[in-house]
């Protein structure tokens, strides 16, 4: 064997014999990992932030997104409308949400796919949708049909709101 191969033997003991020592018990971490710092030591955790409320809703196969939330604590469905300028109810849920429609002044008006309705302003105490509550929310009441609550831009843009692939996503910070 000449010089060059003596010195590649050697250099190939050295390192069978330096890999035998740091992964055959020899290295200091190998009994229990690396050393750990005990509690009191250590900083404490962050505070937890506020995680923002998300919620995903699948448009159905007429590409409308149908919520189910809740309306001074009666169960309701609401069709998220981003044509629809305010929460609207009909007369008949109005009565189920506590609303005396006797005193209402129907002075307002909207077009609809129907016509134009009249309309009248009214507030009610609570709004629940997913994980978002509103509270002292302002609605309007329909005279006219309506077969169902709208969920109108009056209370989408109290959120982040973004539509894709047949997708609505509503998140807030709240």
């Amino acid at each position: 064997m000449g010089a060059l191969g003596s010195i590649v033997c050697v250099g190939c003991i050295i390192g069978v014999v330096g890999f035998g020592l740091s992964f055959g018990g020899m290295h200091p971490y190998a009994a229990g990992g690396p050393p750990v710092l005990p509690a009191d030591v250590l900083p404490p955790p962050p505070p937890d932030f506020p995680q923002p409320h998300t919620m995903t809703i699948a448009a159905n196969v007429y590409g409308q997104f149908w919520i189910s939330g809740s309306a001074n604590g009666v169960a309701m469905t609401f069709l998220a409308d981003t044509g629809a300028s305010e929460i609207t109810f009909n007369r008949h849920d109005a009565l189920r949400l506590g609303i005396d429609i006797s005193r209402l002044q129907f002075n307002g008006e909207a077009s609809t796919a129907n016509g134009i309705v009249r309309t009248a302003t009214a507030r009610i105490g609570r709004l629940s949708v997913g994980p978002f509550t509103f509270t002292d929310i302002p609605v309007s009441i329909i005279d006219g049909d309506l077969a169902f609550p709208l969920l109108g831009m009056a209370l989408l843009r109290r959120m982040n709101i973004a539509i894709s692939n047949g997708t609505l996503t509503l998140s807030s910070e709240q």
